[in-house]
């Protein structure tokens, strides 16, 4: 390779150090400065940098060669990479100095072999840390060419070892002999000769990821208003289903007719709408839709069933005294929520959690509601599944045969599928396909069945006390409270799950304080404006910013706006209620599902191998859905496993042992707190801890800080 000596070549080398967890240091060079670095303040006020900056003063100084670009970063290991890009103006001083003259009968007298200089180092050694320059010339096409050559090769060669190791392996593990050799080998040979070939194995490794990387928009970008304003309407369309499931499942019982339905759910779509819009602009700051919750739906029942024996003139009078009875008793539960909220309770004790806690809390968030998806969905299997077929086939099989529709079908194929299994359940409806079936397939299957547009009036706003004064009974309010704790644990849960697909670092501990606290102030006005049940963080919306990669805050704080303007007027709102409820059932199966996977990837940040962790991993989660489980078939068929002569007492305990998050929440915390919890590096807390604190990781105040300086006015106990 002839050169001519005047020449520049650029090289690149890279440094690496030791240095403590403080010094970090991102800097780069301006080109524009004559080829020579930038000045770096922050790397000259620290004195273990000195010898360092000696090191880029005698770079810089040199004729030889003259430093060209510069970066520093830090990386998780605490090691830092000095990446440092220089030119060589006196080619032939560079060989004098670095390489000496060439005897290789390569070189013809033309100088060294440059493809030979890329393995040349020079060890630079300090007293705080170890310098090791690779100096590398950058390659020429050909020799690309040539590289990539030869990685296609040794990839494929890795491929046909792993695939006659599987293969070995599968035929040894097929008859009964070979087992028994397996095992009596295993019984010979000493434990350290298969480590040795363990650690020879190569696989895959996947380094953990605080952030998901296939994320379109995280909490702080916004997509296009056009785009936003169809993706918040999506989210107001997954929360509806479970507030058409919640009235239609107590308003009947309370003695309402369709007409106090369609009020009913005005109402919950109203504090929804309102209940969010607090929560993404003074609580948590996530995108979060809040929805009404199943937690209530017990002492709800309880208030019903006391009510059910006496006598009231009418239907519709029975129906207005139990939900005056309801406001009473959500208003006074709500001070529970905000006294463990802005006193810090609730937050010193998720200080108690760690990533073997949220594991299993954030699954159950997402398993525990497995009753809203196939069993809901069976009612009515020719809608239902059709329309969970078509969600997967579109909206991730489809995407990738038609690159072109890609964005499209990833972001709006839920809105597609609702829309043509929407209208096949109206064709099946209007050509009497279930005329002849029973009333269960009629009010699942039929478009026409829920009576809310003919019921529910064109315009009407919410407004307090519209049922009537409230009326407040000691045992409906331990009950309610009962409800209130458990609406915060699963909120704690959604929250998690939320963050980590809107692309946030988990909610700091006086930032879950914050947001329960808000949350019983929306329960509050829950009582005050006559819903039916409390609020909580709404799970299947969490699971759309996964199945949409959109997890943008402006995007749910745009769908309040549909939640307040279908409550108002009402017809509209009416026409998107009529959805039948399997189709929401097919959407939570998915929803529901990518929420308990994004639980599973917090095992991450502990150790996945440490029997420890398997133990509580494993009983929490068994525990949080068999427990549950076995309340909810009890409730069914008579007042629970807790049947004594209180009635109040038994609505908390039974409210409590009935959600999954919650049992699973008191599992997981005990054990890992008792069993062992020395082991701190085990149970993932050096990972943990700085997110639990204010000021533990600068990027919390990013996402949770709250809007216009408003922290500044406020008391710190109550941010």
């Amino acid at each position: 390779m002839e050169m001519k000596n005047n020449s520049q070549v650029f090289f690149s080398a890279f440094i690496h150090m030791k240095i403590d967890n403080n010094d970090y240091v991102d800097a780069f060079s301006n080109p524009s400065t004559g080829g020579r670095a930038s000045p770096l303040p922050s790397l000259r006020h620290n004195r273990r940098f000195a010898k360092l900056d000696l090191l880029l003063a005698m770079l810089q100084s040199s004729n030889t060669f003259k430093v060209y670009s510069l970066q520093i970063r830090m990386q998780q290991e605490l090691v830092i990479g000095l990446a440092i890009d220089f030119r060589v103006n006196d080619l032939q001083l560079w060989r004098t100095k670095l390489i000496g003259s060439c005897t290789s009968p390569k070189c013809n007298n033309q100088g060294p072999n440059w493809m030979e200089v890329g393995r040349l180092m020079l060890g630079l050694r300090f007293p705080y840390f170890l310098v090791s320059v690779i100096i590398r010339r950058k390659p020429t096409q050909l020799q690309n060419q040539e590289h990539r050559r030869k990685r296609r090769k040794e990839r494929e060669r890795e491929r046909v070892k792993t695939r006659r190791w599987q293969k070995r392996r599968t035929t040894t593990t097929t008859t009964t002999t070979t087992i028994t050799t397996t095992t009596s080998l295993c019984q010979r040979r000493p434990l350290h000769h298969f480590l040795c070939h363990l650690g020879q194995r190569r696989v895959p490794f996947f380094r953990r990821q605080e952030q998901l990387h296939q994320l379109e928009y995280c909490i702080s970008s916004n997509p296009a208003w056009y785009e936003a304003v169809v993706l918040a309407f999506q989210h107001y369309v997954v929360m509806l289903g479970t507030i058409v499931l919640i009235a239609s499942t107590l308003v009947p019982r309370m003695g309402g007719d369709h007409g106090d339905k369609a009020r009913v759910i005005q109402s919950l779509l109203f504090m929804s709408g309102v209940n969010t819009l607090v929560q993404t602009l003074l609580g948590t700051r996530l995108p979060t839709v809040m929805g009404p919750s199943f937690a209530f739906i017990i002492p709800v029942l309880s208030i019903i069933n006391d009510y059910s024996d006496r006598t009231f003139s009418s239907e519709h009078q029975r129906f207005m005294y139990t939900m005056r009875t309801i406001q009473g008793s959500l208003i006074v539960s709500s001070f529970i929520n905000i006294v463990i909220g802005f006193s810090r309770i609730w937050g010193n004790f998720t200080r108690f959690f760690s990533p073997v806690v949220i594991v299993p809390v954030v699954c159950v968030v997402g398993l525990g509601l497995f009753m809203r998806g196939f069993p809901l969905l069976a009612n009515c299997v020719e809608i239902g599944l059709p329309m969970l077929i078509l969600l997967v086939l579109s909206q991730q099989y489809l995407k990738r045969i038609v690159p072109f529709g890609h964005i499209f079908l990833e972001r709006y194929a839920l809105l597609l599928c609702i829309g043509i299994v929407w209208a096949f359940a109206a064709v099946l409806t209007v050509s009497g396909a279930y005329n002849n079936v029973s009333e269960l397939t009629k009010q699942s299957c039929r478009i026409d069945r829920s009576f809310l547009l003919s019921s529910a009036p064109w315009i009407k706003i919410p407004y307090p006390f519209q049922w009537g004064a409230p009326i407040f009974r000691a045992s409906h309010v331990f009950g309610m409270m009962g409800a209130a704790l458990v609406s915060s644990a699963e909120s704690t849960g959604t929250f998690f799950a939320a963050a980590r697909l809107a692309g946030a670092t988990p909610p700091p501990a006086h930032v879950l304080s914050r947001s329960i606290g808000l949350q019983g102030i929306g329960l509050l006005l829950d009582g005050i404006f006559g819903t039916v049940v409390g609020t909580t963080a709404s799970v299947e919306n969490v699971g759309l910013l996964g199945l949409t990669h959109i997890g943008s805050r402006r995007v749910v704080q745009i769908s309040t706006a549909f939640m307040i303007f279908f409550s108002i007027f009402g017809k509209f709102g009416a026409f998107f209620a009529s959805i039948p409820l399997p189709i929401f059932a097919a959407i939570y199966c998915v929803l529901f599902g990518i929420v308990a996977a994004v639980g599973i990837s917090f095992i991450q940040f502990a150790n996945s191998n440490s029997m420890r962790n398997l133990y509580i991993l494993g009983l929490s989660l068994f525990l949080g859905i068999s427990i549950p489980q076995y309340f909810v078939m009890t409730n069914a068929a008579r007042n629970g496993p807790f049947n004594t002569q209180a009635g109040w007492f038994n609505d908390i305990l039974n409210t409590f042992f009935s959600s999954p998050p919650t049992v699973a929440m008191i599992v997981g915390t005990v054990l890992d707190n008792t069993l062992d919890p020395y082991t701190v590096d085990e149970r993932g807390l050096p990972w943990w801890r700085p997110y639990q604190n204010r000021k533990g990781d600068g990027r919390s105040d990013e996402f949770y800080t709250l809007p216009l300086r408003m922290h500044g006015y406020l008391p710190s106990r109550f941010l």
